[in-house]
């Protein structure tokens, strides 16, 4: 409806409807600048310490995960793991631990976090009921 009263953006070749979407799909494929994953990464580590300190969990580690895939380190992996040690999620905070130990390797914290997940999933283990 307001495709027709806009002005064509020198940017955009084909100035169509097809011509826009073809144009904001090959963009949004580009990889990402450096300075635009440490931008995302900071926002997301903030609203996740956020989630945090309202004791959601769940939001808190999702937010962790994509600070994750943004720009990885071993402290946005050991948040993560509290967080899903905190969920009961034994496996999930053992993967983070491993992770957290690949990057620093002789972290006191990523040891702790190793040694915490290991001993979640002996408990668990322990109280599912053998047949």
């Amino acid at each position: 409806m307001l495709f027709p009263l806009t002005f064509p953006i020198p940017t955009i070749p084909n100035w169509s409807v097809d011509g826009i979407i073809l144009h904001a799909k090959f963009e949004s494929a580009k990889p990402l600048d450096q300075s635009h994953l440490e931008r995302t990464k900071a926002i997301m580590k903030s609203q996740a310490d956020h989630a945090f300190r309202l004791k959601d969990y769940k939001l808190a580690s999702k937010a962790y995960g994509v600070a994750i895939n943004a720009a990885p380190s071993a402290t946005l992996y050991a948040n993560r793991n509290l967080c899903k040690l905190l969920l009961d999620d034994g496996e999930g905070a053992l993967s983070d631990a491993l992770r957290c130990r690949m990057l620093r390797p002789n972290w006191a914290k990523a040891c702790y976090r190793q040694a915490a997940a290991h001993m979640l999933l002996k408990v668990n283990y322990s109280l599912r009921p053998t047949i």
